[in-house]
């Protein structure tokens, strides 16, 4: 088994050049949410951070936000590599876009993650919000969800993200899976205990807005 798993590895890297990079991640394996980031990337699949034991060929659904995307990508994987602190996903329902790793060019493979922050800054800057709560006064619960919906009253049903045990978080960087649209948004957040059980959700509803205007152009100087 190890032979085959190095044998697929080197393959891929032939098949589609890795990025460095930290990039955060939303991901769920047998429906339990988890918050990391991820080390590489390539058009066929990601390094992903993980604390928990996974095994190969296990499905994961995972949600990210690209320096360069404007949308959340999202869709299912399947775990191809376990190693110390992290395993390898081979992508299934998804597909990068040359755009979107436009910057995958061998002159450019080995680039920062301080170069690739620079490229998403060219793409604009987005006004950040934070979001913070008091955090459960009961001994068991152990981390925290958002959920959001721009469609109604939000739900166990809604759109959602683990946070961890932390009582704020900064929208979007937080959240790579949070959309980027100007709507009013209702968030709610339970607290979850090692079950995987969920209290009442606190509710807020506040209007977001991540887009970012069209660029001037034409820029010039001028003697005056």
């Amino acid at each position: 088994m190890p032979s085959l798993e190095r044998s697929t590895s080197r393959n891929e890297r032939r098949r589609h050049p890795r990025i460095a990079c930290r990039i955060p991640v939303d991901y769920a394996v047998n429906e339990r949410f988890y918050k990391q980031f991820i080390e590489n990337i390539s058009y066929g699949g990601a390094l992903i951070q993980a604390h928990k034991a996974f095994f190969p060929r296990q499905e994961v659904s995972i949600a990210f936000l690209l320096p360069v995307s404007q949308d959340p990508i999202k869709g299912v994987a399947e775990i191809v590599w376990i190693g110390p602190g992290g395993f390898r996903v081979k992508f299934k329902s998804l597909k990068l876009r040359g755009k979107e790793l436009h910057f995958n060019h061998p002159a450019t493979a080995n680039k920062s993650s301080d170069i690739i922050k620079e490229e998403a800054r060219k793409m604009g800057r987005i006004k950040k919000k934070k979001v913070h709560w008091q955090g459960s006064s009961s001994p068991d619960a152990v981390s925290y969800r958002l959920y959001w919906s721009k469609c109604g009253e939000v739900s166990y049903s809604s759109d959602h993200a683990e946070l961890g045990k932390v009582t704020e978080v900064i929208l979007p960087d937080d959240v790579p899976s949070f959309p980027l649209i100007a709507a009013d948004m209702e968030l709610g957040i339970p607290a979850v205990n090692e079950a995987g059980n969920e209290s009442e959700m606190i509710e807020l509803k506040a209007y977001f807005n991540f887009t970012v205007p069209e660029a001037p152009s034409n820029l010039q100087v001028e003697e005056a």
